[in-house]
């Protein structure tokens, strides 16, 4: 189709940036997540990552072209804290 011969589907590691940087995010629910990750487990496809990131459950996938996919649910994380947020952009 006209491609270079060096060219790389892994839009990521293919340019040389962790596979993380460009990455498809999905959101989900809980039962999305656990769907996901039954049906890929059943294809002999593992997570690439689990993580709690405090606001925000992922569980990440890597794509057959090193693409990373992400099924997202939110959690309950961070409260709203106005007062915090205006010292917070105060300080020098």
């Amino acid at each position: 189709m006209g491609e270079k011969p060096d060219w790389r589907s892994d839009v990521s590691t293919g340019n040389g940036l962790p596979v993380w940087v460009n990455h498809i995010a999905f959101t989900a629910d809980k039962e999305t997540q656990e769907q996901a990750r039954a049906s890929l487990e059943a294809a002999g496809i593992k997570p690439f990552m689990d993580v709690d990131h405090g606001w925000c459950h992922s569980h990440y996938y890597l794509d057959p072209n090193g693409i990373m996919i992400e099924f997202c649910r939110d959690t309950p994380g961070f409260t709203v804290d106005p007062v915090a947020a205006r010292a917070s952009l105060s300080k020098k």
